[in-house]
């Protein structure tokens, strides 16, 4: 399971900006000129924060760090340090640079459903829940562990039946540990899809596992993905 929300990778503290005040058209009065001092006045009256990326930086080895999580084995292989500083555009400017790199937790003893092999438009509360239950896993609850102490008369939530009526299906619910990788960083979609695709690979090796990613734009649009084996499942927020 895999969570990716927003902001920071790499932060600029100041940015230089240069206007040729010899121009012809900066004189007072002119559309340009009056322009330039609205901003001042209006826009640029205080200090600004500004994200940068850099798409050309091919040194952050996404797939390493995730490989590392769901490996241990592979955790001497990351050195932490933050590569490239020298080569991006904004490097003359001297940005703070924060490495890009999970907060990785581990739940045990979850009570997992047993996952639809499919979803159709007669299987909307089985979809529902499903949803439920993988925004809880999300955020942790212990709601969904199996020695889960909470008084029932706080809660009466469990684990759901998610079967759709398939031949030989049963409600049976397993108990295993689940990892949680969460990302609270500035990220482009082709970097959020890497992240997605480092995981189908990282699990792939492991039989009867399964991923979900949830992502969150700055404008508070969220999308949900399920995906185990062939079968992948989408919902979108509204």
């Amino acid at each position: 399971m895999i969570q990716v929300i927003r902001p920071i990778t790499t932060i600029l503290t100041f940015l230089v900006i240069e206007l040729n005040l010899r121009l012809p058209s900066m004189v007072r009065g002119r559309p340009l000129f009056n322009r330039m001092v609205y901003a001042f006045e209006n826009v640029l009256n205080e200090t600004l924060t500004w994200l940068f990326y850099d798409l050309q930086d091919t040194t952050m080895n996404i797939e390493k760090q995730i490989e590392s999580s769901v490996d241990p084995d592979k955790n001497e292989k990351l050195d932490g340090k933050v590569p490239g500083h020298s080569s991006t555009p904004i490097a003359r400017h001297c940005p703070i640079r924060i490495p890009l790199h999970a907060k990785v937790s581990t739940v045990t003893s979850v009570k997992v459903p047993t996952f639809p092999k499919d979803l159709s438009e007669d299987h909307r509360h089985q979809a529902t829940d499903m949803l439920e239950w993988l925004s809880i896993a999300m955020i942790e609850s212990p709601r969904m562990v199996v020695n889960n102490s909470l008084d029932e008369m706080l809660s009466r939530w469990d684990t759901p039946d998610l079967r759709c009526g398939e031949d030989g299906e049963t409600s049976s619910k397993m108990t295993t540990d689940v990892s949680h990788l969460r990302y609270h960083a500035f990220l482009p979609g082709e970097v959020a899809l890497q992240i997605y695709i480092a995981v189908i690979r990282a699990t792939k090796r492991l039989a009867d596992t399964w991923s979900a990613i949830r992502l969150q734009s700055f404008d508070g649009r969220q999308v949900m993905i399920f995906l185990r084996g062939d079968v992948a499942f989408t919902w979108q927020y509204t």
